[in-house]
């Protein structure tokens, strides 16, 4: 996670980290500005941001640490998580540069783009993802998904 933090700090600005790094609900649209929801029951606000606005930062980072095109785009079923854990290594030993310092980072990096690839309206309208406040979206394990019908459901992840 340390190296993640550092990618931000690195290559993007301080608002940027913050919308990056901040999120609470991603939305599958464009907002003009972030959404900031006061929760009586717990001690932090949330904040909405659109996905279209997220992603370009995840790229902005990917292009930095030359990401290779054979990472999934999506992580559906853990793909991304097994791709990491077998083939990325195995790639890494052929195809170096920065993305192959730091395998940590690079996972933390690439699931961004694809959490916001997820949320492609066309593929699935009517859905929210939701984390707890205060954690960076790269250390998540697990998210909820709240479905048009208002029912939850919670989505695994590693």
């Amino acid at each position: 996670m340390t190296g993640f933090l550092a990618l931000c700090q690195t290559h993007l600005s301080r608002e940027e980290s913050e919308i990056l790094c901040g999120w609470t609900v991603l939305v599958p649209f464009s907002l003009d500005e972030e959404i900031w929801l006061p929760i009586e029951s717990d001690d932090h606000d949330f904040m909405v941001a659109g996905a279209p606005q997220v992603l370009p930062l995840a790229e902005k980072l990917a292009a930095a640490i030359d990401l290779p095109a054979e990472t999934p785009a999506t992580c559906d079923n853990l793909d991304l998580s097994t791709w990491f854990r077998h083939q990325a290594k195995e790639l890494a030993t052929t195809r170096t540069g920065p993305w192959t310092k730091d395998l940590d980072t690079a996972f933390y990096v690439a699931t961004v783009p694809a959490g916001c690839t997820a949320l492609n309206p066309t593929r699935l309208p009517h859905r929210l993802h939701l984390r707890p406040p205060s954690v960076p979206l790269v250390s998540q394990r697990r998210s909820h998904t709240v479905h048009a019908s208002g029912k939850a459901s919670q989505n695994h992840n590693s």
